[in-house]
């Protein structure tokens, strides 16, 4: 019984592991794969963010472009509607301011 309390926590956790896990050492190549992938997905995610904010500044610079030209065609259409309505819309020709002079007979 005493041998039993004298195992440390440490020993029990090895030989529990020991059985389960394959415990080799990974080789040069495989650590070589393994910080090439994770390499790779840092530049993956770099390229794709640098992406999105060229998308998000094309975009918001599209839109403000669209309005600008939107508002100098509307714009145009309504001060060409009015002209044209000014033009061709029948004038009232204001009435001539008569002088009448009455002549007294005397």
């Amino acid at each position: 019984m005493a041998d039993l309390n004298s195992v440390s926590r440490q020993d029990v956790d090895s030989d529990r592991y020991s059985n389960v896990i394959t415990a080799r050492r990974a080789t040069p190549d495989e650590i070589a794969y393994r910080n090439g992938y994770v390499a790779g997905r840092r530049q993956e995610q770099r390229v794709q963010q640098r992406v999105q904010q060229q998308m998000r500044f094309t975009y918001a610079h599209r839109g403000m472009t669209g309005g600008i030209l939107f508002g100098i065609l509307l714009t145009l259409v309504v001060g060409s509607i009015a002209t044209l309505l000014a033009i061709v819309s029948p004038h009232e020709q204001p009435a001539a301011n008569q002088v009448t002079t009455s002549k007294t007979i005397q």
